[in-house]
């Protein structure tokens, strides 16, 4: 595990998870913020739960199955949503014959209202 600046760890393998959450409370950390890693920590996901509550840090995921999970939030895309695009675009382009524009850009189906106005 190396510690990064601004009280960032990186741990490198599961077996870090405990060092890591003991070093957070150590030093008084008062929140968690999980950054994805597909290739380790999605594997994980209930350990990382668990072990950010038995050390009562209140936790920000990259994925919703984190909350599904125990734990407290996520904030991501919603991966249905894209999955689901996708396999609209694939059934155009391959079913349907539609070719792309060159300058499109996918919008969200799903809309946001800001919260200040």
């Amino acid at each position: 595990m190396d510690a990064l600046p601004e009280g960032i760890l990186d741990v490198q393998s599961p077996d870090e998870f405990e060092s890591a959450f003991a070093a957070m409370t150590r030093v008084g950390a008062s929140t968690l913020f999980v950054l994805t890693d597909a290739s380790m920590l999605e594997r994980h996901v209930s350990d990382i739960v668990t072990l950010a509550l038995q050390h009562r840090l209140p936790a920000m995921y990259p994925w919703r199955t984190y909350p599904d999970a125990g734990g407290l939030m996520s904030y991501s895309m919603s991966l249905t949503d894209a999955y689901r695009r996708g396999a609209t675009y694939v059934d155009k382009i391959l079913w349907r014959q539609w070719s792309p524009p060159r300058s499109h850009v996918a919008n969200s189906q799903r809309r946001v209202a800001p919260l200040v106005q």
